[in-house]
């Protein structure tokens, strides 16, 4: 008996078949749209034949733009096989509506599937002069604290959902609380809303804070803007609270200045100062000072002053030492404001100075250098003198002598 064997070979034939988004869709105007069908061929590319073009997906490559399309608008290839062709759709427009064809390698068309875009039903505010919560209005019993405060914005009769963008003074506010609703309150319409959760500080106070609504039926923004008003103690501003003269100079007046952030308005200044026992009177800004001006005040070798600058709710608070003193290096000299809801402090210590010579200690030098140089011009003048009265020693001419022919004669020379 002889045994045969055979090689059976199974081939499997895949037809393109939508596995995702096979029915017909109707979808609102902005929404995204993501429909995948596997191609027969994984070789064959990527193609589908939608409203008004013929548009082939490669993965990386989006698609911008199109013959009806605007220049925002993007197709993206999508897939997690070699047969996968899907195409995602950000943001759909109303030239997005109609058939969507699957095409094969041979450019033939397959698959057939009607979109229907509804249009985009532009958003409304609830209030257009406010924030649902009115105006932000907040108070807080300390510049360190962590209360969190809720601002609602809200729109309504929207489709599809709005993106909410929140700014402060023309900046995106950077807090990562916010919370958007997007379900529809009736049909298919939305009224979402955004609540931004975040903390106020002293410096937000006098702000802008908006709200800006983008959508695709607008041609531009809406927007609902408010001021933000926040009560609470004393604040430095800008984080640079203490700011002296360039050169603190030991010998020299030196003056330091300290700005900080009230609302309400300071009532009242206190400068201690490490060498006097009762600290300086800094002023105020009550009403009563607002109207007649900004005075100064004196105690001992200091001088204190209060202004208001610009028209917001920030200040200036002024020592000025008649002279500073290297007793003065190193010592501490705190600024304590306080409002109705509170008080704090401000400490500024003199550390970077520079020494100069007293006026006596100039004088000192001066007089030296003139008495050396008095000495000096009399030295001069004594040697001079004693030069004029000294004798000259003359000597007398030496004789010239002829030596006779054959020499000298030798005086007392002997025989040998």
């Amino acid at each position: 008996m002889s045994l045969e064997i055979y090689q059976v070979f199974l081939v499997v034939i895949s037809l393109a078949a939508f596995v995702q988004g096979e029915r017909n869709q109707t979808i609102n105007e902005g929404s995204p749209l993501e429909l995948t069908y596997q191609k027969e061929d994984p070789e064959d590319s990527c193609k589908w034949a939608i409203p008004g073009e013929v548009i082939e997906l490669v993965s990386g490559e989006p698609v911008q733009g199109g013959d009806n399309r605007p220049s925002n608008w993007t197709a993206e290839y999508y897939g997690s096989s070699p047969l996968d062709c899907g195409v995602r759709i950000p943001n759909t427009y109303r030239a997005d509506e109609g058939a969507w064809q699957t095409v094969n390698g041979a450019e033939t068309i397959k698959h057939y599937i009607s979109i229907n875009v509804k249009p985009a039903s532009p958003p409304v505010f609830t209030d257009p002069q406010k924030f649902v919560d009115g105006s932000p209005s907040f108070s807080i019993y300390s510049p360190d604290s962590d209360l969190r405060e809720n601002v609602t914005c809200q729109v309504k009769d929207v489709r599809p959902p709005p993106i909410f963008v929140w700014e402060m003074d023309g900046e995106q506010f950077n807090e990562s609380n916010i919370y958007q609703d997007d379900n529809p309150v009736g049909g298919d319409l939305f009224s979402p809303q955004s609540i931004l959760t975040y903390n106020p500080k002293p410096s937000h106070d006098g702000k802008q804070l908006r709200c800006v609504i983008q959508h695709p039926a607008l041609d531009g923004e809406l927007q609902v803007v408010a001021n933000i008003t926040v009560t609470a103690p004393p604040e430095p501003d800008n984080g640079g609270a203490f700011i002296s003269e360039e050169d603190a100079i030991i010998g020299r007046a030196a003056t330091i200045n300290i700005k900080f952030i009230s609302n309400p308005y300071p009532e009242e200044l206190l400068w201690f100062t490490p060498d006097l026992l009762e600290p300086v009177q800094g002023g105020n800004y009550t009403p009563a000072v607002r109207s007649s001006g900004s005075p100064s005040f004196s105690s001992g070798r200091y001088t204190a002053y209060i202004a208001k600058i610009g028209e917001g709710n920030e200040y200036l608070s002024t020592l000025t030492l008649a002279e500073l003193t290297q007793e003065d290096v190193d010592q501490s000299f705190t600024l304590m404001v306080t409002n109705s809801i509170g008080s704090s402090n401000y400490t500024y210590t003199f550390t970077d100075v520079k020494n100069v010579l007293s006026g006596g200690a100039i004088a000192g030098i001066v007089i030296g250098c003139l008495a050396i140089v008095i000495l000096i011009g009399v030295a001069v003048v004594l040697v001079m003198k004693k030069k004029k009265k000294s004798k000259k020693v003359k000597f007398p001419k030496t004789q010239e002598r002829t030596i006779p022919e054959g020499g000298f004669p030798n005086l007392g020379a002997t025989d040998d």
